[in-house]
């Protein structure tokens, strides 16, 4: 299940925040094609229950869906469950959510927050 909102000002998007749960399998959760872009993200992670044995998410970027990279990656083996993981200064208009590697453990499921916004 995804929730977000888009926050104006001025008359142009200046952020965005997207919020995705009970995530159990692995691949793109999310794609957002914003109306300009935003340049500064923050990625949080966290498990649903439990902590999850193992996890590798990844927030992508770019100007569309042709092409993305990966602009910051939030993983068991070096994050710890709820870190908060930020980039600043790489602008993207489309942005992903990907879920690159899940093991769950005891945890029921992973939630996703992304929040982007421009500076």
């Amino acid at each position: 299940m995804s929730s977000g909102n888009i926050y104006m000002e001025g008359g142009y998007q200046k952020a965005v925040d997207q919020k995705v749960t009970g995530i159990t399998t692995t691949g793109t959760k999310l794609q957002l094609l914003l109306e300009r872009p935003l340049n500064n993200f923050m990625l949080q992670v966290y498990g649903e229950g439990d902590v999850p044995t193992a996890w590798d998410v990844r927030l992508k970027g770019g100007l569309d869906s042709d092409k993305v990279g990966t602009m910051v990656n939030h993983e068991s083996t070096g994050d710890d469950d709820g870190d908060l993981k930020t980039v600043q200064g790489l602008p993207a208009k489309h942005i992903e959510i990907e879920v690159n590697g899940l093991t769950l453990g005891s945890a029921t499921g992973i939630t996703v927050v992304v929040i982007g916004m421009k500076q």
